[in-house]
């Protein structure tokens, strides 16, 4: 996944932009930059402001599921965790939520499976402190359907709940 840091200063100046993509597992970025800019500090001693960073939101999560599970790993719950943390953070209006299932097999088991992994989720960031008026799960009629001569690296994929934040 693809993220985004900006550092700006109290004028709107950008003074840092750097993109980064996120690996599996633990990940650390260098934010080695000078914030204390010469043309910024200039304008803090007059406004006695101090410059700060400014970190751009997130809107889109994913959070994968093993093949015929609903149930949430070490994985799905620090990637919960991380947007736990982000929404207790920043303001939003909404959370969508929307279950997949990789297609494979009965459709109407496939279905409820999906509608299993959003309700799971749900429930994971209610009793994480969210409120529940603010969380939308979207209509369960959308099934991904790959064909099925796809191998199981590109299945899973497809199992997983998109979870979209409106700010």
């Amino acid at each position: 996944m693809e993220y985004q840091i900006v550092g700006v200063s109290q004028f709107n100046e950008v003074l840092l932009k750097n993109r980064f993509f996120a690996k599996k597992g633990l990940n650390f970025i260098d934010l080695n930059t000078n914030l204390n800019s010469e043309k910024n500090n200039q304008k803090s001693e007059k406004n006695k402001e101090k410059p700060f960073l400014k970190v751009q939101f997130k809107n889109d999560w994913t959070v994968f599921f093993q093949q015929s599970k609903y149930d949430i790993d070490g994985l799905n719950k620090s990637t919960l965790d991380s947007l736990v943390a982000d929404l207790k953070v920043f303001k939003f209006k909404k959370i969508s939520i929307l279950g997949f299932s990789d297609g494979v097999g009965d459709e109407s088991l496939n279905k409820i499976l999906g509608e299993y992994r959003s309700k799971i989720v749900t429930n994971y960031l209610i009793n994480s402190g969210i409120d529940q008026n603010l969380i939308e799960i979207e209509n369960q009629e959308q099934i991904l359907n790959p064909s099925l001569d796809k191998n199981a690296k590109e299945l899973s994929k497809y199992r997983k709940v998109d979870i979209h934040v409106t700010p």
